[in-house]
């Protein structure tokens, strides 16, 4: 699958989804998680949280933020672990 169909592929099943975008502004960010994290994945986290419990799962190969989503109660998981156990 070429990148452009990929991404038809994501814009599809988004608008299926209803899916509701909002922006996450960097300065409204705890600047401590932005500094250990980095935005992007302080992004991840504050999505992820805004979830009901049980709604979301985080993959990701970043160990810090797994391990942040954790402490927060959040699903989390290793991406390489999801792969591998799907391998096995």
């Amino acid at each position: 699958m070429g990148r452009s169909n990929f991404w038809s592929l994501v814009f599809e099943e988004f608008t299926k989804m209803g899916m509701d975008e909002e922006t996450l502004k960097l300065l409204n960010m705890p600047t401590d998680l932005v500094a250990s994290l980095g935005a992007t994945d302080v992004s991840l986290f504050k999505v992820a949280s805004g979830f009901e419990p049980g709604m979301s799962t985080v993959l990701s190969v970043d160990g810090a933020l797994i391990s942040e989503c954790k402490n927060a109660g959040l699903s989390a998981h290793h991406l390489y672990e999801v792969i591998a156990a799907e391998l096995t």
